[in-house]
């Protein structure tokens, strides 16, 4: 189910003028690689026990890929973020299956976890 989803996701994206990859499977999920503007993002889908409930929760991480040097020199996330996680929420949104659209920081992430 979680390649499914990448799959839409990524194909719903493409209607937003963002330029996805094939969804392929990482560690623990599916990842859709995408350009927008010259710059490089990636969105890890994947299944996530986020409540005691037996609910399925998915989980979609948006980040963005920067090269070595930004990564070592701590080079700021660029202002396209945002941009992309409205398109990202408007094609969740969109999505019969899904409801309970919520946003996480990383930080209220990792404390659910």
């Amino acid at each position: 189910m979680g390649l499914n989803l990448a799959e839409l996701i990524s194909t719903k994206l493409n209607m937003y003028h963002l330029e996805t990859e094939k969804p392929f499977e990482a560690t623990g999920g599916w990842v859709v690689d995408l350009a927008t503007r010259g710059e490089d993002f990636s969105v890890f889908v994947h299944w996530a026990p986020l409540e005691a409930r037996s609910e399925d929760h998915w989980v979609c991480q948006v980040s963005q890929r920067k090269s070595l040097l930004g990564r070592l020199f701590g080079q700021a996330n660029s202002p396209l973020i945002q941009e992309l996680c409205e398109s990202l929420e408007a094609v969740v949104r969109e999505l019969d299956d899904i409801s309970n659209l919520r946003w996480l920081s990383e930080e209220e992430l990792r404390k659910l976890y």
